[in-house]
């Protein structure tokens, strides 16, 4: 049986709810990740901000009157996903797949108790996937 420690991403770049939305596009572009987990200062997990929720945030450049307030100014607490879907170390893999397809999700936070340890993206089952579909077509037929 596989579990989620074995493939969840460890040492997560997150922020606290009172970072602003240009800490959020500064940090995803720095790093190139698409969810971050958003945090207090013990650690435990108090939402998620993806991507689309950053795109949400930031003024359109299609308004006619900018009204919207500047990005350093918008705090994640105002945005962020507060309802967030999370797994345990030992969840089956197959199980965290099951909630992100389920759910139609693209992360699940991996948390001990409140304790946020890691994270597992739709990427790392696709990565998952290429690995076992290499294994499958390294099988050679059995002669009948």
């Amino acid at each position: 049986m596989s579990t989620v420690d074995q493939f969840m991403a460890t040492g997560v770049q997150t922020l606290g709810a009172d970072n602003t939305l240009a800490d959020a596009v500064e940090l995803m572009e720095k790093y190139g990740c698409y969810h971050i987990p958003i945090v207090n200062s013990e650690g435990e997990l108090q939402g998620v901000v993806s991507h689309r929720d950053v795109l949400r945030a930031m003024p359109s450049s299609l308004a006619a009157e900018q009204t919207d307030p500047d990005p350093s100014s918008v705090l994640v607490d105002h945005f962020m996903r507060r309802e967030v879907i999370t797994v345990n170390p030992q969840t089956e893999v197959r199980q965290a797949a099951m909630y992100l397809r389920n759910a139609r999700i693209g992360c699940l936070p991996v948390c001990q108790g409140k304790k946020l340890v890691g994270i597992i993206t739709d990427s790392d089952f696709i990565d998952i996937a290429v690995e076992l579909l290499g294994q499958v077509d390294s099988l050679e037929p059995i002669a009948l």
